[in-house]
């Protein structure tokens, strides 16, 4: 399936070209979640279905000859609602406040002129949540007491901190409550 996948968007790629429309289109290829138990994730864990790394960390690769650098590894977290909003900007187009979009232009984050495209960024998937600042994750599992990783350099989320940064638990758990509280309203 990748081998195909790679082909096809290859050649969508080298048809932009041939038009010479490639300076012109921003091209985002992402991942929806991860492996779905068939695969591997290694060295994240969990798969697709759940807020561990493995289920949320998926590839997010853009190209725009001129405008983002080829080649260029970022670090610093997109997330895929940021799509959308990036387009809008790209396009020239407003996005109506009405709308109440999550999403954040990515250009500079893309471009690796700017950090992380939110402070925050969080997650709801059925019964578990997360929230993640900096590096550090919180992730909330019914009937678990909150978790607490540095997910750059324990991508694996093998050692719980909560114990030792309670503040950080707690002003991630308030952070991820004011935003699930805030679904509830939009809907």
């Amino acid at each position: 399936m990748v081998g195909a996948l790679d082909d096809s968007v290859g050649k969508i790629i080298q048809h932009l070209d041939a038009l010479g429309l490639s300076r012109d289109t921003l091209v985002v290829f992402a991942g929806d979640n991860g492996d779905d138990g068939r695969g591997s994730n290694g060295p994240l864990s969990g798969g697709k279905g759940n807020l561990w790394e493995g289920g949320i960390r998926v590839p997010f690769i853009a190209r725009w000859p001129g405008r983002i650098p080829a080649g260029k590894v970022v670090d610093a977290p997109v997330i895929s609602m940021d799509i959308f909003t990036t387009f809008a900007k790209v396009a020239g187009a407003s996005i109506p406040k009405s709308l109440n979009i999550d999403g954040a232009d990515a250009l500079a984050t893309l471009r690796g002129d700017g950090s992380a495209t939110h402070r925050f960024f969080f997650w709801q998937y059925g019964k578990q949540a997360a929230a993640r600042h900096s590096n550090m994750k919180l992730l909330r599992e019914q009937g678990k007491a909150d978790r607490l990783f540095d997910v750059v350099n324990d991508p694996g989320e093998q050692t719980d901190l909560a114990a030792k940064h309670p503040e950080l638990v707690q002003t991630l758990g308030a952070k991820l409550e004011e935003w699930l509280a805030g679904l509830k309203t939009r809907s």
